[in-house]
């Protein structure tokens, strides 16, 4: 009544303010909980008036067609929506005359449109539409709540400082070096990874998914960077995280139900946007998704600079075997990723071990696109790659009046610029004698 959807034209107001004055009343009148029992003359007379009113069947399918809007992974439930729409129009069941006939045509030709299109997501309907649909099904839909309602439901909830602090909250209770990297998340929690290539980022994934599946529930592992083949098989081996609550493939399914953690290795290989994760999160709010980044040649990793903002964890791989928690949970947590048995597995042997690369003190340097340090003469080496990205930001602002970089190879877009540039490790033993390029 308050929504405008019974009004006192309807055919069924008389009964409808019948039942509000029979609710209102007995609970004014109660103490304790009560039975409500109907009288056998009104139970009969509304059993008689539900089974009055037939639903059209295009009525449920359109039920079903709104319930699609903006999900992820249902192309397959699309698809039989699409067959069970065209076998109602082909038994007569839907036909010219229903009064919805325009809509559902529109509805079949938009979901036959959602499944040949292999690069679009999701279905989406347009607001208009959904707002009629909505009305047409007897679907209430966000806008149907009065602006005071709608205040009232976004109001914060505010509790006292001391409150707040003896309040408890569930972890999964991460233990040993997971613990010491990531801290103890709570469950759904969502995280990114990213390095250079050959770097580990992979191998530390895996050996994360193998964990999880050990310990906190069913982990998928979508392998589209590397594929179901031998170097997946040997990180496996080399990790002995094979179990049977973890599973890999080389592409998203359709259907997440029953994952408590997925991997997606790399979001840039499945060609998943900001939007495309949002989506799965709103999708699946319990499921953990781990997102796997490449990155440029600076390091940074490729796609929208908001990736890290919309996630809780992030892990860096900045150099060989080398992982640090930039995260909510445990800032600053560090682990190595290999023993040194496991740097042969990892397609690493013939190089140094990773503690003496840590001992090792090493300065960094940036590389323009044609070779030489982006460095003034009188500025030091960089103690970080922190330092050096800040340094390169700034060192490409000098750029932004003419929109390009100019190298001898022609002019470069400066939202390219990243990919041009590289890193120089240099010694500290060696750095008075690096001239600042690279000598070929």
């Amino acid at each position: 009544i308050v929504e405008k959807r019974i009004r006192k034209t309807s055919p069924f107001a008389k009964q409808m303010n019948f039942i509000q004055d029979k609710l209102v009343k007995k609970y004014n009148s109660m103490t304790k909980p009560e039975v409500m029992e109907l009288s056998t003359k009104t139970l009969n007379e509304f059993k008689e008036l539900v089974a009055s009113k037939k639903v059209l069947p295009s009525v449920s399918l359109i039920k079903r067609y709104i319930s699609l809007n903006g999900k992820y992974g249902v192309k397959d439930k699309a698809k039989k929506l699409a067959e069970a729409m065209k076998r109602a129009i082909s038994k007569g069941n839907v036909g010219k005359g229903d009064k919805y006939i325009r809509l559902y045509n529109d509805m079949l030709s938009n979901l036959n449109a959602f499944v040949k299109n292999k690069a679009q997501k999701t279905l989406n309907i347009e607001q208009a539409e959904l707002n009629g649909l909505s009305g047409l099904a007897g679907i209430p839909i966000d806008s149907t709540e009065t602006k005071e309602e709608q205040l009232k439901t976004s109001e914060a909830k505010i509790l006292s400082s001391m409150e707040f602090k003896e309040m408890r909250f569930q972890t999964l209770g991460f233990k040993g070096k997971w613990l010491a990297l990531i801290g103890d998340p709570s469950k759904g929690f969502s995280a990114m990874v990213f390095g250079r290539p050959k770097m580990g980022k992979s191998f530390l994934c895996i050996d994360f998914a193998g964990y999880l599946a050990r310990n906190h529930g069913t982990v998928l592992y979508v392998a589209k960077e590397e594929g179901l083949d031998f170097t997946l098989q040997e990180k496996l081996k080399a990790k002995d995280v094979a179990h049977p609550n973890l599973y890999v493939t080389e592409s998203i399914p359709e259907n997440l139900e029953g994952y408590d953690f997925i991997f997606l290795d790399s979001v840039n290989k499945l060609d998943l946007s900001t939007d495309d994760l949002e989506t799965l999160k709103k999708t699946y709010p319990e499921i953990t998704f781990v997102q796997i980044f490449q990155t440029t040649k600076m390091g940074a990793h490729k796609g929208k600079n908001d990736a890290p903002h919309n996630v809780d964890v992030v892990i860096e791989v900045p150099e060989r075997g080398k992982a640090i928690q930039y995260g909510r949970f445990n800032q600053g947590g560090q682990m190595d990723i290999f023993s040194q048995d496991q740097d042969q597995a990892a397609g690493l042997s013939g190089k140094k071990s990773i503690k003496s690369d840590f001992k090792d003190k090493i300065l960094y340097d940036i590389l323009s696109p044609d070779g030489f340090t982006i460095r003034m003469p009188s500025d030091p080496l960089f103690k970080s790659k922190e330092a050096g990205i800040e340094y390169y930001n700034e060192w490409k602002k000098r750029f932004e009046a003419q929109g390009y970089y100019s190298s001898s190879y022609g002019r470069i877009p400066l939202d390219e610029l990243d990919n041009e540039c590289s890193w120089e490790e240099v010694k500290r033993s060696d750095a008075n004698g690096w001239l600042g390029f690279r000598q070929r």
